[in-house]
């Protein structure tokens, strides 16, 4: 495993240790984030220099998170999970064990003569950001993911330009903060490798005006397992109370609410479970800072699997601007399994397309109702018609004759590029599925 610094003062003012009441700033933050412990009060607990900039460069959470590690270190300063350092005896190292097994900082720690403890330094397992590893061994982190071509998703796509969009975002560097204007929440059963450019995709769609060139992904990982990532969904739907509230909902909480006090503006998107994680986040947010406005921000939901209609008062009572949302009305994400769309009609619609969302599609994610952004029914129809998905092309073209006046204006929000299609078609009495 490899560890690595964030950032180094220099050696020689590295080493110096001191007690927390040196420095009353950093004493105010630790104190406004509820992580300062009575043992950092005590003149024998001590930090190097170098322990403390990695410290301060860490986001509430994580701050939060680490700390409480070390504060455990004054009952216990001989963890069995910490061994020693094998080129100096009188060290120990510690992996932070918090909240998975393999989490990704390493704290080193020393005992000193006066029965103390010296925080010596906190290393981030880089290990843990390669997007090779299997997706099981990826955890929640930040990462800035940057843009590499010009590929952009705007009309119909055939099989490899859909791939081609995979190309257009990479370069995952894991960071500690948000400092981009655009953030996004990937969905479920994404590894980072599909997430860095999937969510890169949905937000260049979000905001065609930015054009967009790098962004941060807060990365929602998998275990591979389906039936895992569900039950994350349901929990985080439930968990209302806040010490029910899970990992990733207070990393995001506490992430909104940071990014709201230094004033910095951030442009969302969430997709599938990550409108769920979200809501959470802001639900969280209101049950431990009760007031506290969240207006620095804005937030699109793309095929997001939490209620809209439920979603919506949270985030008008800290003020967070609500974008332009987009469901495939044949998605079962968001219409039957976000409990968007429970009607008969709906029903019939997304059980038809099932295996479009779950499938494999002969490698075009263009034809799926769910991964890519929803541009449009027209949009859609021909996209599934260019990629020899004649049945499920039928489908959708009579779905758009059939369409009421209340569909006819949400399709008109979303700005197809082939909405001309619709003065085409047959008009139908009824909506047919």
């Amino acid at each position: 495993m490899s560890f690595y610094q964030l950032k180094t003062p220099g050696r020689e003012l590295a080493v110096k240790t001191f007690t927390l009441d040196r420095f009353p700033k950093y004493l105010e933050r630790i104190q406004k984030i509820g992580a300062l412990y009575p043992c950092f009060k005590s003149p024998t607990f001590r930090f190097t220099h170098q322990s403390l900039t990695l410290l301060a460069q860490l986001c509430d959470f994580d701050t939060r998170q680490v700390l409480h590690e070390v504060a455990s270190l004054a009952s216990n300063p001989n963890p069995p999970e910490s061994v020693s350092d094998p080129c100096n005896g009188f060290r120990r190292l510690w992996r932070c064990k918090y909240p998975f097994r393999n989490y990704h900082y390493l704290i080193t720690f020393s005992r000193t003569g006066d029965n103390g403890i010296l925080i010596e330094d906190v290393y981030f397992d880089k290990g843990r950001t390669n997007e090779f590893l299997p997706a099981g061994l990826q955890r929640n982190l930040l990462y800035k993911v940057s843009g590499s071509s010009e590929v952009r998703y705007r009309d119909v796509k055939n099989r490899d330009d859909a791939r081609a969009l995979a190309d257009q975002w990479g370069d995952a560097i894991p960071v500690t903060k948000i400092r981009s204007r655009h953030a996004a929440v990937n969905g479920m059963q994404n590894d980072l490798a599909k997430a860095q450019w999937l969510m890169g995709t949905h937000l260049d769609v979000a905001y065609p005006e930015a054009n967009l060139r790098e962004y941060t992904l807060f990365h929602n990982p998998t275990d591979g397992i389906a039936l895992s990532d569900i039950a994350e969904c349901l929990w985080d739907k439930i968990a209302s109370l806040p010490f029910m509230a899970s990992c990733q909902v207070r990393h995001l909480a506490d992430l909104l609410w940071q990014c709201q006090t230094e004033g910095h503006q951030t442009d969302w998107v969430v997709h599938s479970q990550g409108a769920i994680i979200f809501k959470a986040a802001v639900r969280h947010h209101l049950s431990v800072r009760a007031g506290a406005r969240l207006d620095r921000h804005a937030v699109a939901f793309h095929a997001g699997g939490s209620v809209v209609a439920s979603t919506r008062p949270f985030l008008e009572k800290v003020g967070i601007k609500i974008g332009p949302e987009r469901i495939n009305p044949y998605d079962v994400v968001p219409n039957l399994a976000g409990h968007n769309d429970l009607s008969a009609s709906g029903l019939e619609r997304c059980l038809r397309f099932v295996r479009n969302v779950f499938g494999d599609n002969g490698g075009n994610p263009s034809v799926s109702p769910h991964t890519l952004p929803y541009l449009g029914v027209c949009t859609y129809y021909l996209q599934l018609k260019d990629a020899g998905f004649h049945r499920e092309a039928s489908v959708v073209y009579d779905y758009m004759g059939g369409l009421n006046d209340k569909q006819l204006a949400y399709e008109r929000t979303l700005n197809d590029p082939n909405a001309q299609l619709l003065n085409t078609v047959p008009r139908q009495k009824t909506v047919i599925v």
